[in-house]
């Protein structure tokens, strides 16, 4: 259906979505009373631009795509379908879950090949999220748009995807890569029509293991900061369990806060005492003119506890102009952070080329006062 991509294919190739069943609904809002899929590896592609509700969890195991319109569910319960993807040419997809969500891997707000730009909007309205559990092939994308798939690129419009768990009981999050705002491919001839994600994690406990986490990236000419890629990580109890944790990548920016009393815990993917790699204002490029302007902003946190083995506050390759500089932000009022290395301003941590770090502050964390570095 979509053709190859870095995601969604299959290890023996071909089709990268064997999703089943069409159901159009056309311009209709049509409710569905019984349970469907009769416990079937099938899965469901839905189009029209009417919604479809199904009142009880569909039974299927196959992934269910939402190409056109509005699908919304009762719930999505453990060990039925696999996938949930708000895929779309163009346009607006979103679905409505009232309570639990429980799939192996998520997309929302994608846009592949030559397609146009794409609004996908997921809300979680009660119950618990449970995305993978920990297989190579898990995923979650919010905001992706990849041009690989079919090749081409479209020119008109930009991708933005946004998944909202603030209401729900726990979020627990287990896959080999999270991407937030992320663009892979080939450059469009306006080369700011581009992805970006926002997420939203819940009120009361959220848990993250991921190999990667990204918030924001794209490649060499795009450029990917006309709006930033956002995390709230809510106002209860967070675990981000990460080896290597970049908030605003290459060509991109992005910006993580937290709620007033909310708590953040970070340690390397293994937990335990393990540590992290942790990259703000990651703008790791040759020659860009892109400014990439970041912040990790935990003011009002009731506790916050990071070990990591590597901390990066802005950097950059090589700038091709004043332009293109790493700027990220670090502010913290309470807590620990622990720190093998820090590296501010870091004009020269890739091989790309040299440069003069500006705009150093030193480390006033008890203060509230931000650690921030700029490269250039």
């Amino acid at each position: 259906m979509l053709g190859a991509s870095v995601f969604l294919t299959p290890a023996g190739g071909g089709a990268i979505l064997n999703v089943g069943s069409v159901f159009d609904v056309g311009a209709n809002n049509v409710t569905l009373s019984g349970a469907i899929g009769n416990n079937g590896y099938g899965g469901l592609t839905k189009i029209g631009a009417g919604t479809l509700s199904l009142s009880v969890a569909p039974t299927y195991k196959g992934a269910t795509v939402v190409a056109q319109g509005a699908m919304n569910f009762q719930t999505i319960a453990a060990n039925t379908t696999e996938a949930l993807y708000l895929v779309a040419s163009g346009g607006t997809v979103s679905s409505i879950v009232e309570s639990g969500l429980n799939v192996q891997s998520l997309i929302v707000g994608g846009v592949y090949g030559t397609a146009q730009g794409v609004t996908g909007q997921l809300t979680v309205n009660g119950g618990a999220v449970n995305i993978g559990d920990g297989s190579s092939d898990d995923f979650l994308l919010i905001g992706y748009r990849d041009t690989t798939a079919l090749g081409g690129v479209d020119t008109t419009s930009s991708t933005r995807g946004d998944a909202n768990f603030s209401a729900t009981s726990s979020v627990n999050i287990n896959v080999s890569r999270l991407l937030i705002g992320a663009y892979q491919g080939a450059v469009p001839s306006t080369n700011s029509h581009t992805a970006t994600g926002g997420l939203v994690l819940s009120n009361t406990s959220n848990t993250i293991t991921a190999g990667t986490f990204i918030i924001g990236f794209s490649p060499t000419a795009v450029v990917n900061t006309n709006s930033a890629s956002t995390v709230n990580l809510g106002t209860g109890y967070t675990t981000i369990n990460v080896d290597s944790w970049v908030i605003g990548g290459e060509r991109s920016k992005a910006t993580v806060s937290i709620g007033g009393g909310g708590s953040l815990t970070v340690r390397g993917q293994a937990g335990g005492e393990t540590g992290a790699n942790l990259f703000i204002g990651d703008n790791d490029m040759v020659s860009t003119g892109t400014p990439n302007v970041s912040s990790l902003d935990l003011t009002g946190a009731t506790s916050i506890d990071m070990k990591l083995n590597l901390l990066i506050l802005g950097r950059i390759g090589n700038a091709s102009s004043t332009n293109g500089y790493g700027r990220g932000t670090l502010i913290f009022g309470t807590g620990v952070i622990e720190a093998t290395t820090i590296r501010m301003a870091d004009h020269e941590y890739s091989s790309a080329g040299s440069g003069t770090p500006s705009n150093t502050q030193a480390p006033s964390p008890n203060g509230g006062h931000p650690l921030s570095g700029s490269g250039k």
